[in-house]
């Protein structure tokens, strides 16, 4: 499929985010991925549109697995994103966490679709940042979200 919107196959980050008041902002698109530090063990994940003037339609499931037997999901469906939301308050910075995402968001101007899978694994209070971001599909011919795409796979690893 040839698409109007061409992106990288994959990008990957490899930063440190032990330090107090560390922040990564990473664009997608229409919305900034942030990583910020909140505490020494932790950090917080968050999503906010680009401009906050165009409210941003998103899909998002989250699934974190934390030390191998506790399992959280967190799904937006359709969710309008107008301000800066948590994802995750809490992620875990020593190696005891894996989060996985996928973000399907809608193109404020021209209501086309674009989805990314997103996996983080931190290490090292933070010190050891791994997120990397691949695009499975964007500016398809549909403006519903219906055209066939690849399916986000969740046991994808970095």
């Amino acid at each position: 499929m040839t698409t109007p919107i061409l992106f990288a196959p994959f990008t990957e980050y490899h930063v440190d985010l032990s330090a107090a008041d560390s922040t990564l902002n990473i664009p997608l698109k229409d919305l900034i991925l942030t990583y910020q530090r909140a505490s020494a063990s932790a950090l917080r994940i968050s999503i906010a549109p680009k401009n906050t003037a165009a409210p941003v339609l998103v899909d998002l499931r989250r699934t974190t697995i934390y030390d191998g037997s506790t399992i959280e999901t967190q799904t937006l469906n359709g969710s309008s994103i107008s301000a800066s939301i948590a994802i995750d308050g809490t992620m875990y910075t020593n190696s005891q966490e894996t989060h996985n995402m996928c973000i399907r968001q809608q193109d404020p101007v021209t209501k086309l679709w674009s989805m990314c899978e997103i996996n983080s694994f931190l290490s090292a209070g933070g010190a050891r940042c791994s997120i990397r971001i691949q695009w499975r599909g964007s500016g398809g011919a549909s403006t519903t979200g219906s055209t066939p795409r690849r399916r986000c796979n969740h046991t994808d690893t970095i």
